[in-house]
C-alpha cells in the first residue's frame, strides 16, 4: 500500500482488520493508521487483527460516513454558515 512513517492515514471500513494491521507494518515504529467502521462490535475485530499480528494498537473510531449522519450533518452546517458569515 505504500505508506510510509510519518504519513497520516485514515482506514475506513476498516473492520476485520487486515489493511489496518498491513498499514501499520508499513508505518512501523508505534505509528499507523487511524480505522474507523460504521459499526462499534467491528472495532473489536480490528483490535484482534492487530493483537494476532502482535502489532501495537491503532486509534479506533465508530464512524458513519453516510450523508444522513450526524458528522456530516455538523460539517455541512459549519459550511453553510461559513458561506453565509464569509
Amino acid at each position: 500500500m505504500e505508506a510510509q512513517k510519518g504519513h497520516k492515514v485514515l482506514d475506513l471500513c476498516a473492520a476485520p482488520g487486515g489493511k489496518t494491521a498491513t498499514l501499520a507494518q508499513e508505518m512501523g515504529g508505534g505509528q499507523g493508521p487511524t480505522s474507523r467502521d460504521v459499526r462499534a462490535r467491528r472495532l473489536k475485530l480490528i483490535h484482534e487483527a492487530m493483537q494476532s499480528w502482535g502489532l501495537q494498537e491503532v486509534p479506533m473510531h465508530q464512524h458513519d460516513p453516510a450523508p444522513n449522519s450526524a458528522d456530516v450533518q455538523s460539517q455541512e452546517r459549519r459550511r453553510r454558515q461559513v458561506h453565509v458569515d464569509g
